[in-house]
Protein backbone atom coordinates (compact mmCIF):
# COMPACT_ATOMS: atom_id res chain seq x y z
CA UNK A 1 0.00 0.00 0.00
CA UNK A 2 1.74 3.10 -1.20
CA UNK A 3 -0.07 6.54 0.72
CA UNK A 4 0.56 10.24 0.42
CA UNK A 5 0.23 12.35 3.99
CA UNK A 6 0.20 16.05 3.37
CA UNK A 7 1.02 17.73 5.99
CA UNK A 8 3.42 14.75 6.96
CA UNK A 9 6.27 16.97 8.63
CA UNK A 10 3.84 18.33 10.98
CA UNK A 11 3.11 17.40 14.26
CA UNK A 12 -0.29 14.62 13.57
CA UNK A 13 1.15 13.95 10.52
CA UNK A 14 4.88 12.48 12.04
CA UNK A 15 2.72 10.38 14.10
CA UNK A 16 0.60 9.21 11.15
CA UNK A 17 3.83 8.18 8.95
CA UNK A 18 5.55 6.22 11.76
CA UNK A 19 1.89 3.96 12.40
CA UNK A 20 1.62 3.21 8.44
CA UNK A 21 4.77 2.25 7.95
CA UNK A 22 5.04 -0.08 11.01
CA UNK A 23 2.19 -1.32 9.29
CA UNK A 24 4.47 -2.32 5.73
CA UNK A 25 3.11 0.69 3.80
CA UNK A 26 4.86 3.32 1.90
CA UNK A 27 4.37 6.35 3.01
CA UNK A 28 5.12 9.74 1.14
CA UNK A 29 5.18 13.28 2.81
CA UNK A 30 3.61 16.65 1.05
CA UNK A 31 3.54 19.88 2.89
CA UNK A 32 1.69 23.45 2.58
CA UNK A 33 4.71 24.92 1.42
CA UNK A 34 5.25 22.62 -1.36
CA UNK A 35 1.72 22.91 -2.35
CA UNK A 36 2.14 27.12 -2.55
CA UNK A 37 4.93 26.07 -5.07
CA UNK A 38 3.76 22.72 -6.98
CA UNK A 39 0.09 21.22 -6.79
CA UNK A 40 -0.47 18.05 -5.57
CA UNK A 41 -1.15 16.09 -8.38
CA UNK A 42 1.71 14.42 -9.56
CA UNK A 43 1.96 12.87 -5.86
CA UNK A 44 -1.20 11.79 -5.73
CA UNK A 45 -0.91 9.60 -9.38
CA UNK A 46 1.76 7.20 -7.47
CA UNK A 47 -0.26 6.22 -4.43
CA UNK A 48 -3.24 4.47 -3.27
CA UNK A 49 -4.33 6.22 -0.49
CA UNK A 50 -4.54 10.13 0.37
CA UNK A 51 -4.36 11.39 4.04
CA UNK A 52 -5.50 15.16 3.78
CA UNK A 53 -3.76 16.90 7.08
CA UNK A 54 -1.73 19.80 5.40
CA UNK A 55 -3.32 23.47 6.46
CA UNK A 56 -2.13 26.59 8.36
CA UNK A 57 -3.43 26.14 12.15
CA UNK A 58 -2.65 27.38 15.83
CA UNK A 59 -4.65 29.73 17.50
CA UNK A 60 -2.04 32.69 17.55
CA UNK A 61 -1.33 32.27 13.97
CA UNK A 62 -4.63 31.88 12.73
CA UNK A 63 -5.62 35.24 15.13
CA UNK A 64 -3.05 37.14 13.59
CA UNK A 65 -3.53 36.29 10.06
CA UNK A 66 -7.27 34.88 9.43
CA UNK A 67 -7.01 35.58 5.47
CA UNK A 68 -3.93 33.53 4.68
CA UNK A 69 -4.77 30.94 7.12
CA UNK A 70 -8.61 30.87 5.64
CA UNK A 71 -7.47 30.80 1.65
CA UNK A 72 -4.69 28.42 2.10
CA UNK A 73 -6.73 25.91 3.68
CA UNK A 74 -9.69 26.19 0.85
CA UNK A 75 -7.45 26.10 -1.96
CA UNK A 76 -5.31 23.05 -0.85
CA UNK A 77 -8.58 20.77 0.22
CA UNK A 78 -9.88 21.83 -3.09
CA UNK A 79 -6.94 20.64 -4.88
CA UNK A 80 -6.50 17.58 -3.06
CA UNK A 81 -10.16 16.50 -3.46
CA UNK A 82 -9.86 17.27 -7.26
CA UNK A 83 -6.90 15.30 -7.86
CA UNK A 84 -8.52 12.77 -5.80
CA UNK A 85 -11.51 13.04 -7.65
CA UNK A 86 -9.85 12.64 -10.74
CA UNK A 87 -7.71 9.86 -10.19
CA UNK A 88 -10.18 7.63 -7.95
CA UNK A 89 -7.80 7.83 -4.94
CA UNK A 90 -9.22 7.46 -1.65
CA UNK A 91 -8.57 10.42 0.70
CA UNK A 92 -9.28 10.78 4.51
CA UNK A 93 -9.55 14.57 5.87
CA UNK A 94 -9.00 15.77 9.32
CA UNK A 95 -11.52 18.17 9.93
CA UNK A 96 -11.68 20.18 13.40
CA UNK A 97 -13.73 20.22 16.36
CA UNK A 98 -13.63 23.80 15.83
CA UNK A 99 -16.29 23.60 13.23
CA UNK A 100 -18.83 23.06 15.55
CA UNK A 101 -18.12 26.60 16.84
CA UNK A 102 -20.37 27.53 19.68
CA UNK A 103 -22.81 25.33 19.55
CA UNK A 104 -24.60 24.64 22.95
CA UNK A 105 -25.79 20.98 23.04
CA UNK A 106 -23.13 18.35 24.70
CA UNK A 107 -21.58 15.65 23.99
CA UNK A 108 -21.29 17.31 20.10
CA UNK A 109 -22.43 14.91 17.49
CA UNK A 110 -21.52 14.76 13.57
CA UNK A 111 -24.96 15.53 12.76
CA UNK A 112 -25.63 18.55 15.58
CA UNK A 113 -26.01 22.38 13.89
CA UNK A 114 -22.35 23.89 13.39
CA UNK A 115 -22.70 27.41 15.05
CA UNK A 116 -20.02 29.67 13.75
CA UNK A 117 -19.02 33.11 14.61
CA UNK A 118 -19.67 36.01 13.18
CA UNK A 119 -16.99 36.81 10.35
CA UNK A 120 -16.33 39.75 12.25
CA UNK A 121 -14.10 37.62 14.39
CA UNK A 122 -10.58 36.30 13.22
CA UNK A 123 -11.20 33.17 15.16
CA UNK A 124 -13.73 31.87 12.93
CA UNK A 125 -11.62 31.81 9.83
CA UNK A 126 -9.81 28.70 10.67
CA UNK A 127 -13.48 27.11 11.35
CA UNK A 128 -14.97 28.19 7.86
CA UNK A 129 -12.03 27.10 6.14
CA UNK A 130 -12.26 23.53 7.72
CA UNK A 131 -16.51 23.72 7.34
CA UNK A 132 -16.17 24.78 3.94
CA UNK A 133 -13.72 22.52 3.27
CA UNK A 134 -15.96 19.51 4.30
CA UNK A 135 -18.90 20.93 2.07
CA UNK A 136 -16.00 20.92 -0.51
CA UNK A 137 -15.66 17.29 -0.16
CA UNK A 138 -18.99 16.45 -0.42
CA UNK A 139 -20.30 18.36 -3.55
CA UNK A 140 -16.98 16.60 -5.46
CA UNK A 141 -18.49 14.38 -7.88
CA UNK A 142 -17.27 10.85 -7.56
CA UNK A 143 -14.88 11.08 -4.50
CA UNK A 144 -14.56 8.66 -2.37
CA UNK A 145 -13.72 10.40 1.33
CA UNK A 146 -13.97 9.75 5.18
CA UNK A 147 -14.07 13.16 7.28
CA UNK A 148 -12.34 12.99 10.95
CA UNK A 149 -13.22 15.98 13.22
CA UNK A 150 -10.06 15.94 15.99
CA UNK A 151 -10.79 17.07 19.22
CA UNK A 152 -7.78 18.76 20.75
CA UNK A 153 -4.73 16.20 19.92
CA UNK A 154 -1.27 16.36 22.06
CA UNK A 155 1.76 14.24 22.17
CA UNK A 156 4.95 14.72 22.06
CA UNK A 157 6.23 16.59 19.47
CA UNK A 158 3.39 19.17 19.54
CA UNK A 159 4.87 22.88 19.67
CA UNK A 160 3.21 25.46 21.93
CA UNK A 161 4.21 27.97 19.92
CA UNK A 162 1.03 29.09 18.14
CA UNK A 163 -1.20 28.37 21.10
CA UNK A 164 -1.33 25.03 21.72
CA UNK A 165 -2.72 24.60 25.57
CA UNK A 166 -0.96 21.47 26.79
CA UNK A 167 2.64 22.02 25.38
CA UNK A 168 2.49 25.42 26.39
CA UNK A 169 1.36 24.73 29.83
CA UNK A 170 4.30 21.87 30.23
CA UNK A 171 6.86 24.41 29.42
CA UNK A 172 5.45 26.88 31.83
CA UNK A 173 5.22 24.60 34.41
CA UNK A 174 9.51 23.08 33.89
CA UNK A 175 10.42 26.50 33.37
CA UNK A 176 8.99 29.33 35.30
CA UNK A 177 6.83 27.32 37.32
CA UNK A 178 4.01 29.53 36.39
CA UNK A 179 0.97 28.49 34.21
CA UNK A 180 -0.91 31.22 32.71
CA UNK A 181 -4.79 30.34 31.81
CA UNK A 182 -6.72 32.82 29.91
CA UNK A 183 -10.19 33.79 30.95
CA UNK A 184 -11.76 32.12 34.00
CA UNK A 185 -10.28 28.80 33.26
CA UNK A 186 -13.71 27.09 33.74
CA UNK A 187 -14.21 26.89 29.83
CA UNK A 188 -13.75 22.69 29.60
CA UNK A 189 -12.16 20.81 26.56
CA UNK A 190 -11.01 17.00 25.74
CA UNK A 191 -7.83 15.78 24.71
CA UNK A 192 -6.80 12.91 22.67
CA UNK A 193 -3.18 10.88 22.65
CA UNK A 194 -1.78 11.51 19.47
CA UNK A 195 -1.32 7.55 19.45
CA UNK A 196 -4.61 6.82 19.38
CA UNK A 197 -5.98 9.55 17.26
CA UNK A 198 -3.66 8.19 14.28
CA UNK A 199 -4.77 4.87 15.18
CA UNK A 200 -8.21 6.53 14.42
CA UNK A 201 -7.21 7.50 11.08
CA UNK A 202 -5.94 4.63 10.07
CA UNK A 203 -8.88 2.26 10.78
CA UNK A 204 -11.34 5.18 9.20
CA UNK A 205 -9.30 5.03 5.99
CA UNK A 206 -8.97 1.20 5.70
CA UNK A 207 -12.76 0.80 6.46
CA UNK A 208 -15.49 0.63 4.25
CA UNK A 209 -17.01 4.05 5.10
CA UNK A 210 -17.32 6.34 2.70
CA UNK A 211 -18.53 10.10 2.25
CA UNK A 212 -19.00 10.16 6.26
CA UNK A 213 -18.04 11.72 8.94
CA UNK A 214 -16.73 10.96 12.44
CA UNK A 215 -15.59 12.56 16.08
CA UNK A 216 -12.36 11.53 16.95
CA UNK A 217 -11.63 12.86 20.53
CA UNK A 218 -10.82 11.79 24.24
CA UNK A 219 -13.48 10.51 26.68
CA UNK A 220 -12.78 13.02 30.10
CA UNK A 221 -13.89 16.62 30.00
CA UNK A 222 -11.83 19.19 31.90
CA UNK A 223 -11.41 22.49 32.79
CA UNK A 224 -8.64 24.65 31.92
CA UNK A 225 -7.83 25.14 35.82
CA UNK A 226 -8.07 21.74 36.56
CA UNK A 227 -5.48 20.91 33.14
CA UNK A 228 -2.59 23.55 35.03
CA UNK A 229 -2.84 21.93 37.98
CA UNK A 230 -2.96 18.46 36.26
CA UNK A 231 0.40 19.44 34.59
CA UNK A 232 1.44 20.54 37.93
CA UNK A 233 1.39 17.51 39.18
CA UNK A 234 2.49 15.38 36.30
CA UNK A 235 5.90 17.59 36.58
CA UNK A 236 6.16 17.50 40.43
CA UNK A 237 6.39 21.52 40.39
CA UNK A 238 4.58 23.67 43.15
CA UNK A 239 3.89 26.31 41.03
CA UNK A 240 0.91 28.73 40.31
CA UNK A 241 -2.13 29.84 37.48
CA UNK A 242 -2.09 32.92 36.88
CA UNK A 243 -4.93 33.89 34.97
CA UNK A 244 -4.74 36.26 31.97
CA UNK A 245 -8.01 38.46 30.47
CA UNK A 246 -8.50 37.78 27.01
CA UNK A 247 -8.68 40.90 26.54
CA UNK A 248 -4.67 41.41 27.54
CA UNK A 249 -4.00 37.61 25.91
CA UNK A 250 -5.41 38.52 22.49
CA UNK A 251 -5.90 42.18 22.43
CA UNK A 252 -9.19 41.67 21.39
CA UNK A 253 -11.43 43.09 23.66
CA UNK A 254 -14.66 41.29 21.98
CA UNK A 255 -13.03 37.92 21.78
CA UNK A 256 -15.61 35.01 23.45
CA UNK A 257 -14.56 31.80 24.13
CA UNK A 258 -16.11 28.70 23.91
CA UNK A 259 -17.50 27.53 27.11
CA UNK A 260 -17.68 23.71 26.40
CA UNK A 261 -16.45 21.31 24.08
CA UNK A 262 -16.50 17.65 24.28
CA UNK A 263 -17.37 15.03 21.74
CA UNK A 264 -19.67 12.22 21.54
CA UNK A 265 -17.45 9.48 19.97
CA UNK A 266 -20.05 6.47 19.66
CA UNK A 267 -20.28 6.66 15.80
CA UNK A 268 -16.85 5.77 15.75
CA UNK A 269 -16.35 3.24 18.47
CA UNK A 270 -19.78 1.30 16.80
CA UNK A 271 -18.12 1.79 13.09
CA UNK A 272 -14.67 0.60 13.84
CA UNK A 273 -14.59 -0.20 17.35
CA UNK A 274 -12.18 2.91 18.38
CA UNK A 275 -11.94 4.56 21.21
CA UNK A 276 -9.08 6.36 23.38
CA UNK A 277 -6.36 3.54 25.14
CA UNK A 278 -4.49 6.47 26.65
CA UNK A 279 -5.72 8.47 29.79
CA UNK A 280 -4.65 12.55 29.87
CA UNK A 281 -2.20 10.88 32.77
CA UNK A 282 -0.64 8.89 30.17
CA UNK A 283 0.20 11.54 27.89
CA UNK A 284 1.68 14.10 30.43
CA UNK A 285 4.10 11.70 31.93
CA UNK A 286 5.22 10.56 28.04
CA UNK A 287 5.49 14.60 26.77
CA UNK A 288 7.35 15.60 30.33
CA UNK A 289 9.63 12.62 30.41
CA UNK A 290 10.28 13.41 26.39
CA UNK A 291 10.75 16.99 27.39
CA UNK A 292 12.80 16.70 30.58
CA UNK A 293 15.42 14.56 28.02
CA UNK A 294 15.33 17.80 25.57
CA UNK A 295 17.10 19.19 28.56
CA UNK A 296 16.00 23.71 29.44
CA UNK A 297 13.81 23.25 32.18
CA UNK A 298 14.38 23.96 35.95
CA UNK A 299 13.49 20.93 37.23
Amino acid sequence: MKVLITGGRGFIGKHLKEWCESKGEEVTVYDVEEYLSEPPYEYIVDVDQVYHLAARTGFFRVFNNPTECYSVNLQIAKSVFSACSILHKRVLFTSSSEVYGQALMQPLKEEDPCVITSPTHARGSYAMSKLVSEYDAFMTPGLDFIIARLFNTIGVGQTGKYGMVVPRMVEQALMTGEIKVFGSGQQTRTFCDVRDTVRALHGLMNSGNSRNIFNVGGASEITINELAFMVFDRTNVDGIVCQIPYAEAYGDKSFKDVKRRCPDISKIKNSIGWESRYTLNDTLDWIVHERRKDGNSTT
